[in-house]
């Protein structure tokens, strides 16, 4: 298989086409199982046969939100969920970032459209975390690390440390050209610096997306938790230790849902102009709210425990469902 053909496999989703073939269930969503909370319980609850359907006049994203900021317009437009949805905003008097994401998640409400949590600095922007950074950040670090290695692809991230700083290097997802970005991180709060987890600034230009339109801060993408990902596991076991991060880890329960929005699920739209409808997968936008209502779900089932059940404190295992299984 050809170096474009294998990050084709890992990192794209398959065609609407292909999901009708490979899935035999065909399953069109109506009435309670497009709510707000029936739509991930149904998707959740999914066979390895299903393939849903949501029809194409039940919009994802909707015309308008209710924020702490009061209405906002989103038009069905998914720039402007990227600006104007709903944050989980971590306190920064907070000695441990994930022990204030979980006091917080009790937050993430069903009927709410969120983009991110996120964290302010005094003398630094705000700076964002989606959800489908966090597990596509990880399923890239694992992907150029473990898997390409096996597959015989060059490809690999470079770390250089300095103290409270890093430097790393990796390889993008492009299918036609393999770029390289550079990600460059200051105050990292390690064993040795000091730094309050909430200092730590990123640096990275992306070409990819366009993360400068959604927020008046910083988004962190997939890029910079891979970056970090490989900042953090360089430095186990020795005195630059990173001590307290803000990147969640997605647990199994996360990244198995997640599986199935970017794979059993197809939306049904109407073009401009045009009373016949059309397939595509979810978008970004989609599947980002779509995680955060499927852990509002949880959280409303399991309470304290839904933590444990949608994220890990340990890279230990995560490798093995972040990863695809890939046939040469």
């Amino acid at each position: 298989m050809a170096d474009s053909n294998i990050r084709v496999s890992i990192f794209e989703n398959p065609s609407t086409a292909e999901k009708k073939r490979t899935y035999t269930n065909h399953v069109v969503l109506s009435g309670s199982e497009l709510t707000n909370a029936g739509l991930p319980r149904r998707i959740a609850i999914s066979t390895e046969e299903d393939l849903f359907f949501i029809p194409p006049e039940h919009d994802l994203i909707p015309g308008e939100i209710t924020t702490r900021f009061g209405r906002r317009r989103l038009d069905r437009d998914f720039k402007k969920f990227w600006r104007y949805a709903n944050i989980i905003s971590l306190n920064t008097r907070a000695t441990d970032p994930q022990a204030n994401f979980r006091s917080r998640m009790q937050y993430i409400l069903p009927d709410d459209y969120t983009r991110a949590y996120s964290w302010k600095s005094a003398d630094i922007p705000r700076i964002y975390v989606p959800l489908t950074a966090i597990l596509d950040g990880r399923r890239l670090y694992y992907a150029v690390t473990k898997l390409f290695p096996q597959l015989g692809i060059g490809d690999r991230i470079e770390v250089r440390n300095y103290g409270p700083e890093a430097v790393v290097r990796l390889p993008s997802r492009s299918m036609e050209e393999v770029k390289r970005y550079t990600i460059r991180f200051n105050n990292l709060s390690t064993q040795g610096s000091g730094e309050p987890w909430h200092r730590i600034e990123p640096h990275h230009a992306c070409e990819d997306r366009e993360y400068k339109l959604r927020a008046e801060g910083y988004f962190a993408d997939d890029h910079v938790v891979a970056a970090f990902t490989a900042v953090e596991l360089s430095r186990l076991e020795t005195s630059d230790t990173i001590v307290r991060s803000p990147f969640l880890i997605p647990g199994r329960m996360l990244a198995t849902f997640d599986d199935r929005l970017r794979n059993q699920v197809i939306k049904l739209y109407f073009p401009k102009g045009s009373y016949k409808p059309e397939e595509r997968n979810l978008q970004e936008a989609e599947r980002e709210l779509l995680l955060w209502k499927f852990s509002s779900v949880v959280h409303a089932q399991e309470g304290q425990r839904s933590y444990q059940r949608l994220f890990t404190d340990s890279y230990s295992g995560v490798e093995d469902y972040l990863v695809p299984h890939v046939q040469i």
